[in-house]
């Protein structure tokens, strides 16, 4: 183990040990809250803007803070992109300001929740499925597409806020993979036909599967490239302040 994470690593590890055994001391155990976590992160040296990006990523989901990647995210890539961004106002403002920017600008159905997550959805129903089309053939489709986006912004005991958002496009993916399933389908039915005459052509088999996998891949990266940059975008106005302008028509 590298000596420079054993401090983080020992922590992380007293914090699973102390809720396995409920606190080991028959005692009521105290929540930890962020100023807890933001004491204990002082004593190792770590800045209190740095605790707040990191709950923000953790509260919004973010996929890298989960310990174990699925076998869908490594074989056709991840199912959610992200970012983050540390802004001038406060979570209560950021938090509004998300809501109002997923709603208006990028035309999602947004809420808050109890906890302070803002949660916005893609529209169903056929006008709204012909608006984004449109948008997104002129390239002004926004985040409108997206199945879900998740925000949240924390404010740390110095007054410092980091806002993340965390974009949902499994759908996305699903349809990538049914797409390249096609093409697999299709390759290695014409492989099954001559193999019958050419016993050679069985090695179109593979060759098939790795094409559709290929094509699943690439489909799928091309709307990773675009979401995540409309994501970074999108966190970049609003931890600017940017009062949110519709997108398009």
């Amino acid at each position: 183990m590298n000596s420079e994470n054993t401090p983080a690593w020992v922590l992380r590890r007293a914090i699973e040990l102390s809720d396995e055994d409920g606190g080991g001391d028959g005692h009521s155990q105290e929540p930890v809250t962020m100023e807890i976590v933001e004491q204990v992160a002082a004593e190792l040296g770590v800045k209190p803007g740095a605790v707040a990006k990191a709950m923000a990523e953790f509260r919004a989901g973010v996929p890298e803070v989960k310990p174990k990647a699925s076998v869908a995210d490594r074989v056709f890539g991840p199912s959610k992109v992200s970012a983050t961004n540390r802004t001038e106002l406060d979570g209560d403002a950021a938090t509004d300001l998300l809501r109002v920017a997923l709603g208006k600008r990028h035309g999602l159905r947004s809420r808050v929740t109890p906890d302070g997550h803002v949660v916005a959805v893609r529209r169903r129903g056929m006008i709204p499925a012909v608006v984004r089309g449109v948008k997104e053939v002129s390239g002004r489709g926004g985040l409108g597409g997206v199945k879900e986006v998740r925000g949240v912004a924390v404010t740390s005991e110095t007054g410092e806020t980091s806002l993340c958002l965390v974009a949902d496009v499994s759908d996305r993916r699903a349809s990538a993979v049914v797409v390249g399933s096609v093409v697999a389908v299709g390759g290695a039915a014409v492989s099954g036909v001559l193999v019958i005459v050419v016993p050679a052509a069985a090695v179109g088999l593979p060759v098939a599967l790795g094409a559709g996998w290929v094509t699943s891949r690439a489909i799928h990266w091309l709307t990773l490239k675009r979401v995540t940059e409309e994501v970074e975008i999108a966190a970049g106005e609003i931890a600017q302040g940017n009062a949110p302008k519709r997108l398009g028509p």
